[in-house]
């Protein structure tokens, strides 16, 4: 790589065009994932959910029915509100640290053999 190239690349990315590698019959609904971050899940539950919502019961949130597949893990959830989240994909480093933070040591294992599942049910709760 000349010193033209590297400052045209420094600079102007994508002036010269066509790098790295193809992907032949490219179907895009094979990565389509759109994504929900976790400070944004109360504001899909109903308002009828939110009234009778305490401590004991906990509100069953759907993504996909919201047309979201992913769960991320920014922002906070309410404080001493259980919910339940259901999701197609949810981050490695969003269930460790809900595991480490939420949930009980006596319930973490078995709560990790349900990772392997195509749709994820996970209970987070502050104490």
């Amino acid at each position: 790589m000349h010193h033209h190239r590297i400052l045209f690349d420094k600079y102007h990315p994508g002036y010269f065009g066509k790098v790295g590698m193809r992907y032949f019959h490219k179907l895009r609904n094979k990565f389509y994932c759109p994504i929900v971050n976790i400070d944004k899940l109360w504001s899909l539950v109903p308002q009828d959910a939110k009234a009778k919502a305490n401590k004991d019961s906990a509100p069953l949130i759907d993504v996909t029915q919201f047309g979201y597949f992913k769960v991320l893990g920014k922002g906070v959830l309410p404080e001493n509100q259980p919910i339940v989240v259901k999701a197609k994909l949810f981050p490695w480093e969003l269930l460790t640290y809900l595991k480490a933070l939420f949930i009980p040591k006596a319930t973490r294992s078995s709560i990790l053999d349900c990772f392997a599942a195509s749709f994820i049910t996970i209970a987070c709760a502050r104490d």
